[in-house]
């Protein structure tokens, strides 16, 4: 969620007036999550993410059976900053490393 200085107006804020780019949520636990979109500097991490899922996640997520994805694969997941594809990854910090927990991605 962005927040906006204390000094803000009382008028609400138009998209032009908040910077979108990347946002830090609160999870019930406390948590704090960064969202922000996908990057080429993401590449490892996304890897990792895939493997690490239990075999029965990566299956529902591609609709087939693999262990790791593959160059092809992964070349085509970080393929995202266009208008036509973005995708947005949430991540974490644990023990001063960024850990995603997740992505959403949409294709028009």
């Amino acid at each position: 969620m962005t927040a906006l200085p204390h000094n803000a107006s009382n008028s609400t804020p138009t998209v032009s007036d908040v910077q979108t780019d990347h946002w830090i949520d609160p999870l019930k636990d406390g948590t704090h999550v960064l969202i922000r979109p996908l990057e080429a500097k993401d590449r490892e991490r996304e890897f990792a993410f895939i493997k690490n899922l239990s075999p029965e996640s990566r299956h529902f997520r591609f609709l087939c059976s693999i262990t790791e994805p593959g160059n092809a694969l992964m070349n085509q997941l970080m393929a995202v900053n266009s208008p036509q594809q973005m995708a947005y990854v949430a991540l974490f910090m644990d023990g001063g490393h960024l850990i995603e927990i997740g992505v959403a991605r949409y294709a028009s």
